[in-house]
């Protein structure tokens, strides 16, 4: 199910800015689950200057030990200014350019053009989370601000806050003006372990209320599908078969139903599932194989036909779920295989008198 997330600027700082194992995972559940990652151009921007530093403090660290190796002239050409420079913006490209196709470029861009400085320096005067103690955190109180407006502005509502800065963002999601829109997490790890069991939750709830509610529901959508009474029915003068009634049983297996769409905190869910129609039918109608021609013409019936007659068809729908506090209901279902449904009569010719006697009682008729 559909989720939204930020990354602080210290997930990718334990990771070593590189799309590790667990950024992998989250990458993987982002694309699989159409989620959103929320990228804050500050964070944006404060992730490329930190892999800069880092890869610049590693060149300097390594050309401190230049004079240790002077003496293999052979391979001064290693420690060369030039040398040196092209591998560090080779090094510098690549790990930009994996983060940015994976996670800086990947997500909705937050800018900060939406957040009134009057917020923050009233929390900042206050002392209030990200601010205890006077902490000149305006960069997480920015981003805190835009990431709530974003929020607000597109109904969104919940964010999954991911930081091992609990000090810092744990103490902001808790704050009441947060803590409406804010799910916070210490790592990813930790989300993609609690997304699991609250989808898993969800989809049980759905479960659970859709397994009654469906086929009653699929009743009013017939109309996607038609049956049709075998030929053999029919009389040498096309009257149609008498049908005293008939019946339809529907059942949905439960262990289909899957939700393909919604948000893991909405109220709108997108699931699809499959079951089974029986339909039954009972006939009365005219036997055209006694059929007799009259002095006048006319073809009378010594026979009449009784009988039931079923056929069963599997077939798969989606259905949109709207929830009201705890409850679930069908807002509509669209069937996904329309088709025709055919009630057998008989395959084989030569099956035709086993067929009778199973499903077929022949009454006679008065001349």
């Amino acid at each position: 199910m559909r989720d939204y997330i930020f990354l602080d600027t210290e997930v990718y700082h334990r990771n070593k800015f590189k799309v590790s194992h667990s950024m992998s995972k989250l990458k993987k559940h982002i694309d699989d689950n159409n989620s959103f990652l929320l990228i804050p151009t500050i964070v944006r921007n404060e992730v490329i200057k930190n892999i800069k530093q880092k890869v610049n403090h590693s060149i300097n660290a390594i050309t401190k030990q230049k004079r240790q190796f002077e003496w293999l002239s052979e391979y001064e050409s290693l420690f060369d200014a030039s040398s040196f420079e092209q591998y560090k913006e080779k090094v510098l490209d690549n790990i930009i350019d994996s983060l940015e196709d994976n996670f800086l470029y990947l997500g909705e861009e937050i800018k900060c053009d939406n957040v009134c400085a009057e917020d923050i320096f009233s929390d900042y005067f206050s002392e209030l989370p990200p601010f205890r103690d006077y902490k000149e955190e305006f960069k997480d109180a920015f981003i805190a601000y835009s990431i709530l407006n974003w929020a607000k502005f597109h109904q969104v509502n919940k964010i999954s806050i991911i930081s091992g800065n609990k000090n810092d963002w744990g103490e902001i999601c808790e704050r009441e003006i947060f803590k409406k829109k804010f799910l916070y997490y210490q790592s990813i790890d930790e989300y993609l372990e609690k997304h699991l069991q609250i989808e898993d939750a969800i989809l049980g709830k759905i479960k659970k209320s859709m397994i009654n509610q469906l086929p009653t529901a699929l009743l009013t959508t017939l109309s996607n599908f038609w049956f049709e009474l075998p030929c053999e029915l029919w009389s040498e003068k096309e009257q149609d078969p008498i049908l005293i009634q008939n019946s339809i049983d529907i059942a949905i297996n439960e262990g289909s139903i899957y939700i393909i769409d919604g948000d893991t905190h909405g109220s709108f869910f997108e699931i699809t599932f499959n079951g089974q129609f029986t339909y039954k039918v009972e006939i009365n109608t005219p036997d055209p194989d006694s059929s007799v021609r009259s002095q006048n013409g006319d073809i009378c019936y010594r026979h009449r036909v009784k009988g039931i007659l079923s056929a069963e068809h599997k077939f798969s729908a989606n259905a949109t779920i709207l929830k009201k506090k705890d409850y679930f209901f069908i807002k509509e279902i669209i069937p996904q295989s329309n088709g025709s449904i055919t009630v057998p009569w008989t395959e084989d010719e030569d099956e035709y008198e086993d067929y009778i006697d199973k499903f077929i009682e022949f009454i006679p008729t008065s001349k």
